[in-house]
C-alpha cells in the first residue's frame, strides 16, 4: 500500500518539530486492537460478517468490499498511538484514506474477476480473539490465507480488527508501519539521531531496499541478490528483505535457492510463512517425505482447510503413491464438493493409472459440481491414452447434453 509523499512529509515535519517522544522503531509493531465495550463477536456474527465479505468480493463491489473491511480504521489504528500533533495525523489519514484503503478491496475484486477466488473457509478463536479464514485462489494457480482478526467497533458493528497474512507470517498493520519506518526517515535525514541503530540502517540504506524491491518485482534475479548481500547484516535478517532474497533466488533455483531458504530459516525459525516457502523447494527437490510433512503442518496453521488435502494428493501423486492420493483428492471433495482443483487432482490420478472409467466418472462429475468448461481433451497432456478408449465416445456424448452451455 502506498502513501501519499505529502501526507508524509506532514509526519516528518512533525517529528522534526520536536515530537520525539515516541521513537520510530514503535512502528515495526502491530496497530492497537479495536477498543469498544461491547460484547466479543459471537460466532455467528462473525460468520455472517465473513459471507457478507465474500459476496462483496464475489459481486465485483470494491465499495462495498472497502466498507466492510474498515481499513480506514485499521489505518486510523495504525498512527493513532504515536506521539504527534492531531494535524499531521489527519494529514497522513487523508493521504491513505485516498489510495491505501481501496487498493486492498480492489486488488481481490481484480483477482476474483480474473478468474480466481476470495473463500470464506472457517472461523476460530485465538488467545480470546474471534477469526474467519479465507482462502485466495489466483488464475495462475496461487494459493494464499487471510486470518482476518475481528471486533466489535464502537458502533456495535463486527468488523475487521486486522489481517493475518499466513504466507508472509505478518499482520497488514505492520507491512503499513514498516512502510512508515522505512520511508519516513529517508525523507527528513535529520531525523536519523533519533533512530535506533537498526533503523539507522535503514534510513541509510533506502536506495538499495528500492532497488532491491525493483530488481525482484523485474525478474533481474543476480541484481537482485547481489544487492542484498551488499546490506548489513540487521536488514538482511530483515522478514521483508529476507522475502525479496528468496524469490529472486527461486529464479535461479538449485543451489541459491536453497541456500536462500537456509538463512531464512536460520534468522526466522518459527515463523509461520517458512512452511510456505519450504514446500516449494520441498517438491522442486523431490524430498516428498519432508513436503507431506510440511503439509501436515500447513493442515493445522489453516484450520484443515481442504485444499491442503489437494496439496497432499499432489505430492503423492508425484510421488508415485497413486491410491493414497486418490482417497485424499476425494476427501478434499468430500469436504468441499465444488472445489475444481481437487477434481483435477483425481483426474490426474486416474489419468497415471490409465483407468479410463474413473476418468470418466470424474470428468463427469467435474463438469456437473463445479460447472466448469471441459476443453477439447484431445488438446490437453496426458489424455492420449483416454481418447483411445471406448470411454471417449461416451464422455463426448454426455458432455454435449450436459455440459455447461
Amino acid at each position: 500500500m502506498q502513501y501519499r509523499c505529502a501526507a508524509l512529509c506532514a509526519f516528518i515535519a512533525a517529528f522534526a518539530a520536536g515530537c520525539n517522544q515516541t521513537p520510530l522503531s514503535t512502528l515495526a509493531a502491530p496497530a492497537p486492537s479495536v477498543q469498544s465495550d461491547g460484547q466479543t463477536p459471537t460466532q455467528n456474527e462473525c460468520c455472517e460478517y465473513a459471507r457478507e465479505l465474500e459476496s462483496a468480493v464475489r459481486s465485483g463491489d470494491p465499495t462495498e468490499t472497502s466498507s466492510l473491511m474498515r481499513l480506514d480504521d485499521l489505518m486510523r489504528r495504525t498512527v493513532n498511538d504515536l506521539d504527534i500533533p492531531s494535524r499531521a495525523r489527519d494529514e497522513i489519514l487523508r493521504g491513505a484514506s485516498s489510495s491505501s484503503n481501496k487498493a486492498l478491496p480492489s486488488e481481490l475484486v481484480a483477482i476474483v474477476k480474473q478468474g480466481g477466488s476470495y473463500t470464506f473457509r472457517n472461523y476460530h478463536v485465538d488467545n480470546g480473539k474471534p477469526y474467519v479464514l479465507f482462502r485466495m485462489f489466483t488464475s495462475r494457480g496461487g494459493v494464499t490465507y487471510h486470518d482476518i482478526a475481528l471486533a466489535r467497533h464502537p458502533d456495535g458493528k463486527v468488523a475487521l480488527d486486522d489481517i493475518y497474512y499466513l504466507s508472509t507470517g505478518e499482520l497488514v498493520s505492520q507491512s503499513l508501519r514498516r512502510s512508515l519506518l522505512a520511508l519516513v526517515p529517508s525523507l527528513y535525514p535529520s531525523l536519523l539521531a533519533q533512530l535506533t541503530a537498526a533503523d539507522r540502517d535503514v534510513a541509510e540504506n533506502m536506495k538499495k531496499i528500492t532497488r532491491l524491491g525493483a530488481a525482484v518485482n523485474g525478474g533481474r534475479a543476480d541484481e537482485a541478490i547481489a544487492t542484498y548481500r551488499s546490506l548489513p547484516e540487521t536488514l538482511r535478517k530483515d522478514k521483508s528483505l529476507l522475502l525479496f532474497y528468496v524469490r529472486a533466488a527461486h529464479l535461479k533455483g538449485g543451489a541459491e535457492y536453497a541456500a536462500a531458504l537456509a538463512t531464512y530459516r536460520r534468522y526466522h525459525p518459527s515463523d509461520r510463512a517458512l512452511d510456505f516457502l519450504e514446500l516449494d523447494h520441498q517438491v522442486m527437490t523431490k524430498d516428498y517425505k519432508s513436503a507431506l510433512a510440511t503439509i501436515d503442518r500447513l493442515s493445522t496453521v489453516t484450520q484443515d482447510d481442504s485444499y491442503i488435502l489437494v496439496m497432499r494428493a499432489s505430492v503423492l501423486s508425484m510421488s508415485g503413491r497413486h491410491r493414497e492420493a486418490a482417497t485424499a483428492a476425494e476427501k478434499a471433495i468430500e469436504k468441499e464438493p465444488d472445489l475444481a482443483r481437487a477434481y483435477a487432482c483425481r483426474l490426474t490420478v486416474s489419468l497415471q493409472e490409465k483407468n479410463h472409467a474413473e476418468t470418466l466418472q470424474w470428468l463427469k462429475q467435474y463438469a456437473d459440481k463445479c460447472g466448469v468448461t471441459i476443453e477439447d481433451l484431445t488438446k490437453l497432456p496426458g489424455y492420449a491414452e483416454f481418447i483411445k478408449s471406448p470411454q471417449y465416445a461416451e464422455w463426448k456424448n454426455w458432455y454435449r447434453e450436459h455440459g455447461k452451455k
